[in-house]
């Protein structure tokens, strides 16, 4: 089995904790006969910001269909409208305020103008 370890995960910043139990961890693969090998990612310190640009601009785009126009409220065994927050009515009631202000950053990279600017440079610098 061969195994790739980013180069740039053994820099700085990391917790001395997490960067021993990493290299222990590396230490056990090759014990166990993993052929372990370092991997240059030139752009791998731009990979966090990448993640919080692509990420919230594929939920908003993939959430965008739940619009409450095409599926309206959910009808109970008795007909009735589920008018309880958080049952299923409103998409929007089940998520808290951290998920709802990610997806108004995707909409808001996604939207006209921004999208050449903010989201369009993300997934290319990950394919290099």
């Amino acid at each position: 089995m061969r195994i790739g370890v980013v180069k740039q995960l053994r820099g700085e910043g990391y917790q001395p904790g997490v960067l021993a139990s990493f290299q222990a961890a590396v230490e056990q693969l090759t014990a166990l006969g993993a052929e372990v090998s370092e991997v240059d990612c030139p752009h791998f310190d731009h990979a966090l910001a990448a993640y919080y640009l692509i990420l919230p601009s594929e939920v908003s785009s993939n959430l965008a269909r739940f619009d409450a126009m095409r599926y309206g409220l959910r009808v109970g065994r008795r007909r009735q409208p589920q008018r309880r927050r958080g049952d299923g009515h409103d998409p929007r009631g089940r998520f808290g305020p951290e998920v709802k202000r990610r997806i108004m950053i995707g909409t808001y990279a996604l939207s006209a103008g921004y999208y050449d600017a903010y989201y369009k440079p993300g997934p290319e610098g990950c394919a290099r």
